[in-house]
């Protein structure tokens, strides 16, 4: 048995009007497709965790604007001795530090929160997070000794983080 968080999944959104997009379905229900220079696309830039079971980081890119979604490690293999964990490349936030609004964690799973202080110091920007969440990530920041803005997503309360509005829904996740 173990603790369950609720509270942080999200549902997040892109204030504006997107109707320019081009809505062709590119090989799956609901995808939209736009052409590479369309400025009002929303890009999804994976940092990590496609494909493995850990480094979860993902940008999501609108205009001059960026949300980080988790910032997590991977536990490196027994083949790998001596590599506590891995990190995802931050180096595309560090190019575009100014532009990232603000970091959403949507759990507590070092997978997902694990590598928040490598994202802090390659783009310090505001973290977002359940009580939770947030709880185990002012533990691990002050292990490292990074102080971060830490705000505290509520359910049922959206919140707007630059033209990214987030949804906070209420969830049960086994946080072994």
């Amino acid at each position: 048995r173990g603790v369950e968080e609720t509270g942080d999944a999200i549902r997040c959104g892109v204030r504006g009007d997107l109707a320019s997009l081009d809505r062709r379905s590119g090989g799956g229900e609901g995808l939209i497709r736009a052409s590479t220079d369309d400025k009002t696309a929303v890009r999804l830039v994976p940092l990590g965790g496609l494909g493995e079971f850990g480094l979860n980081a993902l940008v999501l890119e609108w205009e001059e604007h960026l949300l980080l979604l988790d910032a997590g490690v991977l536990f490196p293999p027994a083949e790998m001795p001596g590599v506590d964990s891995i990190v995802p490349d931050f180096e595309y936030l560090t190019a575009r530090a100014g532009r990232l609004r603000g970091i959403l964690l949507t759990h507590g799973h070092e997978d997902h929160i694990g590598a928040l202080s490598f994202a802090l110091q390659a783009a310090p920007a505001p973290v977002y997070g359940s009580r939770l969440t947030l709880g185990f990530v002012r533990k691990r920041l002050q292990e490292r000794g990074v102080r971060a803005d830490l705000r505290t997503l509520l359910p049922g309360h959206t919140v707007e983080i630059g033209p990214f509005r987030v949804h906070p829904i209420r969830v049960a996740h086994s946080v072994l």
